[in-house]
């Protein structure tokens, strides 16, 4: 089960929030997968690092966060400020 670091106060504005999620080694195809059922949209897959860029919706993150092959889910604050300009 992975941790959430994400503070609901900080997308409490989004309906859908960019996110950056580590997953267990070997297991990218199954979290991609969950993020699809979950409503999300995946941007980037990264085999080497072990990281899923994607968003996903508000109410989702709690659910993506507890999977057994996710290790963390945070905030990509880097596409959030970009969206803004």
């Amino acid at each position: 089960m992975g941790v959430l670091r994400i503070s609901p106060r900080e997308v409490a504005h989004l309906p859908v929030v960019p996110v950056i999620v580590e997953y267990t080694p070997g297991y990218a195809d199954r979290v991609v997968s969950l993020i699809e059922s979950l409503g999300g949209r995946v941007r980037a897959v990264s085999r080497i690092t072990n990281v899923i860029l994607a968003t996903v919706p508000r109410e989702k993150l709690q659910e993506l966060a507890t999977s057994p092959y996710v290790v963390e889910v945070d905030l990509d604050r880097k596409f959030l400020i970009m969206e803004f300009f």
